[in-house]
């Protein structure tokens, strides 16, 4: 009988099989999170909240195929996996937070190409949250490529065609494209990365995306069958470079990104307005297209007794970037808003992290409160603080 089962387990899994190429991962945060606004006008409530994430999958290779599966917590949110603990002890829902398929074929290793709901296949760079929020999976397809030039020095080409919404009733479907294009260079201790992207959303004027968390600021048409469209295209560039080293075995990491929407859009001081032009009462605010956000982080909190500081600096415009894609924690996410970033973080052991972090922000600019309405508005005015204590297990 042992044999016939040794038998059994060894034809089902045998080596080289994809069976034994399934590899489970995930994590679980527990966060306390704090929120203070204050300020000129702030109408806002203090907060005390306490919130979970969790995610976890299976990533399984077959052959020159990759598949991920990945399950999130959440409220279906584009940039959050974050539950609260509310509402009497009920259950909580877990979505598809990633499902794709990669192919990086034999004959041409340099090349990647995906499909799905997959992980972000633009470099992740802290500082890149002016664009994309780190928990933003988008949907569509990417082809990826780098080329080995010599020991030191690497390029890559990245492309994504992201389908950001599509109406029964509407012939002209929302898409982000995206390009970028760099190099690493690799000199004994330290890494060197610039590149330079461009992020096109087309048919924005069309209709809403329909984004389940509405963050803040971009201008928007309010009334008739075209409500909760843009006002604006978003044409964006980014430059963003990182460069790693050690300071006395220390480990140094300064990041940096701008961008710049070239579409030359239009900013209102009020609700109700048209493509191109404000409406009546409401009064134009120039040069709203531009951000940035850089900053620096000494240590590296990932294998056991390790530590990492970090403050960065983020100012951002309020029809700079798509505000739908920003990062979520910065205020009350999206555009038009400044501040100081800090974290302090330290690893227990490889799988367990506690980690503090601090957001100081204000309105960039006070008079900019477009496509909202009610409090909405008002708590536009408000300067907010945010404190989030973290305890991080990965798995």
């Amino acid at each position: 009988l042992k044999e016939a089962i040794t038998n059994i387990d060894t034809r089902h899994t045998k080596k080289g099989s994809w069976v034994d190429s399934v590899v489970w991962s995930g994590d679980l945060r527990l966060r306390q999170g704090q929120f203070w606004r204050y300020g000129t006008g702030a109408v806002g409530n203090d907060r005390s909240r306490q919130r979970f994430r969790l995610r976890f999958g299976p990533t399984i290779k077959m052959q020159d195929f990759k598949l991920e599966i990945r399950l999130a917590s959440g409220s279906n949110s584009q940039v959050s996996a974050n539950q609260s603990f509310d509402e009497s002890f009920s259950s909580k829902p877990i979505q598809i937070d990633r499902l794709y398929v990669a192919w990086n074929p034999a004959l041409f290793r340099s090349m990647t190409l995906t499909g799905g709901k997959m992980k972000n296949p633009f470099k992740n760079n802290y500082t890149r949250d002016v664009l994309f929020d780190s928990d933003v999976t988008p949907e569509g397809f990417a082809e990826q490529f780098t080329w080995r030039i010599n020991p030191v020095i690497r390029l890559f080409a990245n492309f994504g065609q992201f389908v950001l919404n599509e109406e029964e009733t509407e012939e002209r479907d929302q898409w982000l494209f995206g390009y970028e294009g760099g190099f690493e260079a690799k000199l004994v201790n330290s890494k060197l990365r610039l590149a330079v992207g461009f992020y096109d959303a087309i048919n924005l004027d069309a209709g809403g995306i329909e984004e389940v968390t509405l963050q803040q600021f971009n201008s928007r048409l309010t009334a008739g069958d075209k409500a909760a469209a843009y006002v604006n295209d978003y044409n964006v560039l980014n430059l963003n470079g990182s460069f790693e080293t050690e300071v006395a075995g220390l480990p140094v990491n300064i990041q940096g990104d701008w961008v710049y929407n070239t579409a030359g859009p239009v900013s209102c001081s009020g609700t109700g307005n048209s493509v191109g032009s404000c409406d009546s009462g409401n009064v134009r605010v120039e040069d709203q297209d531009e951000g940035y956000q850089v900053g620096i982080r000494l240590g590296k909190a990932r294998k056991a007794k390790t530590w990492e500081v970090a403050y960065y600096y983020k100012w951002l415009q309020a029809d700079a970037v798509l505000s739908a894609f920003a990062d979520s924690d910065f205020g009350d996410g999206g555009t038009n808003r400044r501040g100081n970033i800090f974290w302090i973080a330290y690893s227990f052991t490889d799988f367990l992290t506690f980690k503090t972090k601090f957001y100081n922000t204000k309105p960039l600019e006070r008079g900019v409160c477009t496509g909202l309405t009610g409090s909405d508005f008002a708590a536009c005015h408000d300067d907010i603080d945010r404190l989030q204590v973290d305890m991080v297990w990965k798995f």
